[in-house]
């Protein structure tokens, strides 16, 4: 083979031109008298979360019109724009890298002293540095505050620069509030639209009829999805919980026990005690979710009051058993953010099961069939 041809390759590697750099630098102060700060951002990443954090805000915009009946109005906007906050606060504290930026100094002496010509790298040194990646400063340093469900370790999960922990957030509320929009949509044209498509040859949606007015399909299915975006958020904010946790559960850990860079201290090594304690956390965590709903009901603040108290329980049991089900079946599969998504279709198809079942054997309890979807043969 002719050696010219790894001279090509050479130059075709080194013409490879980006149209954004990697990372952005920017300084920061706060007053003219403080300290300056240098903000390092990953720039695709940036992009990606700020993409889905707007998407939430626009959401929760779009439906601060809707005024659900018999519930406190703007509900379905306080919950969306409450998540788009924490998730705002999230991207700030994790994605951002704050270095402080040292006092200029003279640098006449320095220059001085530098040799006219630098020091030849040795072999070995220059193989090595061809190895090894360029990272910005402090980017190591940002692993530490990668997101994890209580009780897990980072080995558990795939190897990826970002834990995803914010697509995980948004995508399972974003979506929820999309199908509810579409269902107020339909729902405010008079007369209704007909929610299945004109090119269906189909039965229509089964109805419950136990009730003196019963509800349509369309009706139905709007309080359905009204429950969606209760869920959704539901989950949302037990990810929080269990990522906040493992945070402080580790940093007090870290107080008394020196452990290398990578390693958890708070998760004993013990598979049969490191699930008794993610069992009696989750119990925690959801009788907290519980009381909060409760207290909500209360304080008539209107949200999570689409979902009803065994719903509410049954929803966080089922979602953090699924968490901890999936981390541990699909070994080094997932991020965080791909485990949250995967867990919360999940809850969604097994609340909608559990709907359906009291729905058929026990139709007094419920006035209609609370399913996200249609309820057609297709899904009955």
């Amino acid at each position: 083979m002719s050696p010219s041809i790894f001279a090509r390759q050479k130059v075709a590697l080194s013409e490879i031109r980006h149209l954004l750099p990697s990372f952005l630098y920017f300084p920061v102060r706060v007053l003219p008298w403080a300290t300056k700060w240098k903000v390092t951002l990953d720039l695709r990443q940036g992009i990606e979360n700020g993409l889905l954090i707007c998407s939430l805000g626009f959401a929760a915009v779009k439906m601060r019109g809707r005024t659900p009946q018999h519930l406190s109005p703007e509900m379905w906007n306080t919950q969306l724009a409450l998540l788009t906050v924490a998730c705002s606060i999230y991207f700030v504290l994790t994605r951002l890298s704050w270095n402080k930026v040292a006092p200029t100094t003279d640098t006449s002496s320095r220059q001085t002293n530098q040799p006219d010509r630098p020091a030849s790298p040795r072999f070995g040194e220059a193989r090595d540095s061809r190895r090894t990646p360029i990272l910005p400063p402090n980017s190591l340093s940002r692993s530490s505050y990668f997101g994890f469900v209580w009780m897990t370790v980072p080995k558990n999960y795939r190897d990826s620069a970002d834990d995803g922990v914010l697509t995980g957030l948004i995508t399972g509320p974003l979506m929820s509030a999309g199908f509810l929009y579409l269902s107020e949509n339909a729902a405010a044209v008079t007369p209704p639209t007909n929610p299945l498509p004109a090119a269906w040859q189909i039965e229509q949606p089964k109805v419950l009829s136990n009730t003196q007015h019963p509800l349509t399909a369309l009706d139905a299915l709007l309080l359905s999805r009204r429950n969606l975006v209760n869920m959704a958020t539901v989950c949302s904010t037990i990810v929080i919980i269990h990522v906040i946790a493992s945070w402080m559960t580790e940093r007090r850990h870290r107080r008394k026990v020196q452990v290398p860079e990578g390693e958890v201290s708070s998760v004993p090594r013990k598979e049969g005690r490191r699930t008794y304690l993610y069992a009696l956390f989750s119990i925690s965590v959801s009788l907290w979710v519980l009381c909060s709903r409760i207290a909500l009901s209360e304080m008539r603040m209107g949200i999570w009051q689409n979902i009803n108290y065994y719903e509410i329980t049954a929803c966080s049991l089922f979602f953090q058993f699924s968490l901890y089900i999936s981390i541990r079946m699909a070994h080094h599969g997932f991020t965080l953010g791909e485990l949250t998504v995967v867990c919360f279709g999940a809850t969604v198809l097994f609340m909608e099961a559990l709907n359906l079942t009291f729905a058929s054997i026990w139709p007094i309890t419920t006035p209609f069939i609370k399913t996200y979807r249609l309820p057609t043969p297709l899904l009955v």
